[in-house]
């Protein structure tokens, strides 16, 4: 049991090191501070789980709010964030669309729990937000549609954990990219940017697969949104 908990740290602080995503290289304060500055909204750092937590837009009661609007959606769009961390790692976080009428997302949140189908989703309370769509060249919307519905029909369900493998096809548990990247695999496209052994928010959003629909606070290249 000793050796069993010891192999789980090392092989989780190796995950860590390897994920790591700090809010300098994503601009996270140089970057959406700028974008926001405008913003009738407060912004605050939010708990969402034991040890994770999230910037978001609030309003004057301290309640997380939409700050701007994603109207052009698509299944199988991605949907990434820089501001959800846990301790001193910036992870980031990361869904897949599987509806539009009404707007619903595939995600695995935190720790403790299972992966859901999220109908009406927040995503424009973060402070840094990139829509991703599937490029023409590798699929386009076909293969955009056909990852959303594995997903729903095979991911929905599957314990937050980080020890998932890229060999495994029923994984233990899953993570949001994880579950992200395997459903595109299923479709056909390898989406982790890296190719890596793990596959994190950031090697996603670097993916030549994807276009980006909009982004804010994610880069230098990003538009501001219209508040």
């Amino acid at each position: 049991m000793k050796l069993k908990m010891i192999c789980i740290f090392v092989i989780a602080f190796l995950y860590l090191s390897a994920a790591a995503w700090t809010a300098v290289e994503m601009g996270v304060y140089s970057g959406c501070m700028e974008y926001w500055k405008d913003s009738e909204y407060d912004i605050c750092c939010r708990s969402i789980g034991a040890v994770t937590r999230e910037e978001c837009f609030v309003n004057g009661q301290g309640e997380p709010v939409r700050g701007f609007d994603i109207t052009d959606v698509k299944p199988g769009d991605v949907f990434v964030t820089a501001s959800t961390h846990s301790l001193v790692w910036r992870h980031g976080h990361v869904a897949i669309v599987t509806g539009t009428e009404p707007l619903q997302t595939l995600e695995a949140e935190v720790l403790g729990t299972k992966s859901r189908i999220v109908e009406n989703p927040m995503w424009e309370r973060y402070t840094t937000f990139a829509q991703l769509r599937l490029k023409d060249e590798y699929g386009g919307e076909k293969a955009a549609r056909k990852a959303a519905e594995y997903g729903t029909a095979n991911l929905v369900g599957c314990p937050y954990g980080f020890l998932c493998s890229k060999d495994s096809d029923n994984p233990a548990n899953i993570h949001c990219a994880f579950l992200v990247w395997k459903a595109y695999m299923k479709a056909g496209v390898d989406i982790d940017s890296n190719g890596g052994k793990v596959v994190t928010p950031r090697d996603i959003l670097g993916s030549s697969c994807f276009e980006k629909v909009q982004s804010y606070g994610l880069s230098r290249s990003v538009s501001p949104a219209s508040l």
